[in-house]
């Protein structure tokens, strides 16, 4: 599939501020599942600096420095991307042990470090573990059943809702109030996962819409698992299925805030700060 993709972000001031440095996560990623045919960043104002950087899971970002005060800031990205990825399932589990849930790794059964970030869970909760005990009591612990059925329960538990801002709620009120926003299913996926010692991952980008005409949406969010044999591979709570074609993969990261896609601040007296964003996504 080839998708043309433009996303702005738009932030105005209340008065002229001055702009601290920014983080800009908006470079699709070029890997085995999708090639980027073109990328541009048009930044108004134009910044006085912008270097490219490879973030610690492999991603492209930019940083933008600013001179002088400034009443809005406005990002613009936009690519034409190739995904490649038709078959969700073209792998081959090298790891015996990797079939079988709760995980143990080979040789002393600790995870190998390299993983560790990605299965580490800060607060642990009773809910979100009874949930992904519930779903692993029900495929007798093989692995891609839990996870395919994972993704279908979460699907069918949390109702989706828009939420334009903000970080994934805490997982005992997304389960509680039964809704969430992408990010937030994603969360409860992430947190099964690592209860299961399944490394897991929050991955931000784009949607291909339902059909060929332009789609006005948001920036979206799903998860990868890691798979020896497999390496990380997507699955997205919000459609119930396992990531192939239609997604565009922009950031990953163990933590949900380290795949947003803008990150700064500003300086200035009494200075507020609203901000509105557009995604247009289209089939080419």
């Amino acid at each position: 599939m080839r998708l043309a993709i433009e996303h702005t972000t738009i932030y105005r001031y209340s008065r002229p501020a001055f702009l601290e440095p920014h983080i800009l996560r908006l470079c699709p990623r070029h890997d085995v599942t999708q090639h980027v045919e073109s990328h541009e960043l048009v930044i108004d104002p134009t910044p006085a600096g912008l270097t490219p950087c490879v973030d610690l899971d492999g991603d492209t970002t930019h940083t933008a420095w600013f001179e002088g005060l400034h009443a809005t800031l406005r990002v613009t990205s936009r690519a034409t991307v190739r995904t490649l990825r038709s078959n969700a399932f073209d792998f081959l589990l090298i790891d015996p042990a990797t079939m079988r849930l709760p995980l143990v790794y080979s040789g002393d059964g600790a995870v190998p470090l390299p993983l560790q970030p990605y299965v580490t869970r800060d607060k642990p909760d009773v809910q979100a573990t009874r949930f992904a005990q519930d779903v692993l009591a029900e495929v007798n612990g093989d692995t891609l059943t839990f996870l395919s059925l994972l993704n279908q329960r979460v699907y069918d538990h949390i109702k989706q809702e828009v939420r334009a801002d903000g970080p994934p709620l805490p997982l005992a009120q997304i389960l509680d109030e039964r809704r969430g926003a992408c990010r937030d299913l994603s969360a409860v996926f992430i947190a099964a996962c690592r209860w299961a010692n399944l490394p897991a991952r929050f991955v931000s980008g784009y949607a291909a819409p339902a059909s060929e005409a332009a789609e006005t949406q948001y920036i979206h969010a799903w998860v990868e698992v890691y798979l020896p044999g497999a390496g990380w591979r997507g699955y997205d709570p919000s459609q119930g299925a396992a990531v192939t074609d239609g997604h565009v993969a922009v950031s990953a990261s163990a933590l949900a805030e380290s795949t947003l896609p803008v990150v700064g601040s500003f300086r200035g007296t009494g200075v507020s700060a609203t901000m509105t964003a557009e995604v247009i996504v289209t089939i080419l």
